[in-house]
């Protein structure tokens, strides 16, 4: 989920000759969501001030909106890269309309997950005032209209519970990830693996746990599991099979990290966002072990043995994760790793951040600030959107460039 493309389209709604020049463009025309978009109004007054309201309509029927207030420049113009000087946001914030937008205040926890529809699109309307200016359209999507297709992979036929994401272009070896979440359980993360696929790289969206054919509850969960993962994205077409990487995020790091240290054969670089860096019991039930490998239980609070790692490691960590303290974990992972003369990690920090900073697609609106656990309970993660969603802005790129530099073993 989650792919954009932008069209450029303009249109003036009002009938007076002093609105007919004022053309509202966003470029690039046709784009992935974490690709910026340049929103450009020309055609106005220098230094009028002007407001930019953006809506979109969720699967759920729900309207979600932003604004942003701004001032043209000496030329009449104004971009969304300008200083908002109100709105939903002020500063500088490129993507900020994208960013900070909001359902109507309900109180209702489904509204603070932002679900896209089949056809996402997202109304852009200018006004001064109370006079509408020019209003136009942003089209966005998803994988499969960008070539990238999906193939599920069940438990009976199988043995893992997930779908594996291929690119359009599968002639070269690419890296593949797979890719999987923490405590919310399910088949969570279909939008990083499709999104993954789209930018090259084939990626498998993995469950472990609460989906039909898996444990219930995270709870002595085989880590030969997530080798028969690997072993069954290996075999896809356009897979490096020399290149491999597990991506787990919260208590997925866990597993993640467990499985580079365990599978040096199978695990070439490893991400972990919002790590711990030891192994945490089960849930509901914490006296329970969540892992096991070769039906011998990982003890609960052990360290993870990220030194046998064999490949490059990426940490991305919030300041103010509530969760959990990612960042002091991460710490304690790079010292792990320095003190075996390991190569160190690339380290993904971000202070003012919370747990969610985790996930890290880019220019997705969000209100949410608790995490998600299987069993319906939520977890205040610290953070803001504002924070979070900078943090993400920042680190998809820099991911990107990581498995871009995954080294063959």
């Amino acid at each position: 989920m989650f792919l954009v493309a932008v069209a450029t389209t303009a249109a003036c709604t009002q009938q007076r000759s002093s609105t007919a020049s004022i053309r509202l463009t966003a470029t690039p025309a046709r784009a992935l969501y974490d690709t910026p978009v340049t929103i450009r109004i020309t055609g106005l007054k220098p230094a009028q001030r002007v407001t930019v309201r953006t809506t979109t309509t969720d699967e759920r029927g729900v309207t979600w909106s932003s604004s942003a207030d701004f001032a043209a420049d000496q030329t009449g113009a104004v971009t969304n890269g300008q200083p908002s000087i109100g709105g939903s946001y002020t500063g500088v914030n490129p993507m900020g309309l994208f960013e900070t937008q909001t359902p109507p205040p309900s109180g209702s926890d489904q509204q603070t997950y932002f679900a896209l529809p089949d056809d996402w699109r997202m109304h852009v309307t200018i006004q001064a005032g109370a006079t509408t200016l020019a209003s136009g359209e942003l089209s966005r999507l998803y994988p499969s209209q960008v070539g990238v297709s999906e193939r599920q992979q069940r438990p009976s036929t199988a043995g893992i519970y997930g779908s594996v994401f291929l690119p359009a272009d599968t002639a070269s070896r690419k890296p593949a990830v797979v890719v999987f979440g923490g405590a919310e359980g399910g088949v969570g993360t279909i939008g990083d693996a499709g999104l993954l696929a789209a930018h090259g790289y084939p990626a498998l969206a993995l469950a472990y746990f609460a989906e039909p054919g898996l444990p219930t509850e995270l709870r002595r969960i085989p880590l030969e599991y997530f080798a028969s993962a690997l072993r069954i994205l290996s075999q896809q077409p356009g897979v490096d099979p020399q290149r491999m990487v597990v991506w787990g995020s919260s208590r997925g790091s866990e597993a993640a990290m467990l499985a580079g240290g365990y599978y040096p054969e199978l695990v070439h670089a490893v991400i972990a966002s919002v790590p711990s860096a030891s192994a945490n019991g089960g849930l509901p039930d914490a006296r329970q072990p969540a892992w096991t490998r070769a039906g011998v239980a990982v003890a609960v609070g052990s360290l993870i043995p990220v030194e046998k790692i064999n490949g490059p490691v990426l940490l991305v960590c919030g300041g103010r994760d509530e969760v959990w303290p990612s960042c002091t974990s991460t710490e304690g992972i790079r010292d792990e790793l320095a003190a075996a003369n390991a190569a160190l990690p690339t380290v993904l920090q971000y202070p003012v951040a919370g747990h969610l900073v985790g996930n890290l697609l880019p220019f997705v609106p969000s209100v949410v600030t608790r995490e998600a656990t299987a069993s319906g309970a939520f977890l205040d993660a610290g953070g803001s959107p504002a924070a979070d969603a900078a943090g993400r802005a920042d680190g998809w790129p820099k991911l990107l460039a990581f498995l871009a530099a995954v080294p063959r073993s």
